[in-house]
């Protein structure tokens, strides 16, 4: 079967993102505003789709344009603190920072943009995602591409300090639910791999150390001794055989590296220390 590239469809069921999740690290907000601008300014030239930011500000419900914050990003990230259960904002759970990037001015959260969260932090757990098209939009197919992606990886572990990220293709489950019985019989879990799809993996240096991956894959040394490790330089298509047994191979990785716990999905523990030095 052939594998998507150029202009071929997309799965209209199948959505893209990238994630990332770190542990407690010492961050202010001067850093954390630092790398805020750091990541928004390298995914600039990857597409036109990062452009014309709009930073929301969960305190006073508005969105600001981040020609507008980035001289005052130290006040912004303060404003943005996550509040506890009783509505008080506390320090240790971080601060919630999410940009919406479009080509074309005030077209924000449509298929053609670019959605960037980040909660840092907090002395639990830190986590990022990457989306293009938002929170419940569809996505474009244009943007769903390996430079795009790869690019987009790239930036954000350079500028924060994942110990891993991937991407990731995701297929919702078509089954139906079943009508409720009595007494309920527990449905079986379906394995991950079989609706979430890994793409691309960056792991940094210690858990890269002494890694011998299967040379189908792609890998690329990054500057601080880690690895991306890449299934194909194409979109990834979960109905491509080829593609769905490279995506396993980066799935052994991953769980052997990381952990079978340690996914960006669920409530999982981060397992892993903020990192220390370059990506």
């Amino acid at each position: 079967m052939a594998t998507l590239a150029g202009k071929a469809p997309m799965n209209a069921a199948t959505y893209y993102g990238i994630d990332a999740r770190w542990g407690v690290g010492p961050e202010s907000s001067i850093k954390l505003g630092a790398r805020f601008l750091d990541l928004l300014d390298k995914l600039g030239p990857i597409s036109p789709a990062m452009s014309h930011w709009q930073l929301i500000d969960f305190a006073d419900l508005v969105e600001r344009p981040l020609a507008q914050v980035r001289a005052e990003m130290t006040e912004f990230v303060s404003k943005n603190i996550i509040l506890d259960d009783d509505d008080q904002p506390d320090p240790g759970n971080g601060y919630s920072l999410l940009a919406r990037g479009a080509e074309i001015e005030n077209e924000h959260t449509t298929p053609q943009s670019i959605e960037v969260w980040i909660n840092g932090g907090s002395r639990w757990r830190n986590d990022a995602s990457i989306d293009v098209g938002g929170s419940g939009h569809p996505q474009d197919p244009a943007l769903v591409t390996y430079p795009i992606y790869r690019g987009a990886l790239e930036a954000l572990v350079s500028s924060w300090p994942c110990p891993w990220a991937e991407a990731h293709a995701f297929t919702p489950d078509p089954t139906p639910s079943k009508p409720a019985t009595f007494p309920s019989t527990p449905e079986p879990k379906r394995p991950r791999h079989e609706f979430i799809f890994r793409w691309m993996l960056y792991l940094s240096a210690p858990l890269a150390a002494g890694l011998e991956a299967p040379a189908d894959l792609i890998q690329e040394p990054t500057p601080g001794g880690g690895v991306i490790l890449s299934a194909v330089r194409d979109r990834f298509d979960p109905t491509n055989p080829e593609h769905l047994r490279r995506s396993l191979l980066l799935w052994r990785i991953m769980e052997e590296r990381v952990g079978k716990a340690e996914h960006p999905y669920g409530a999982d523990g981060p397992g892993f220390p903020a990192r220390v030095g370059p990506y």
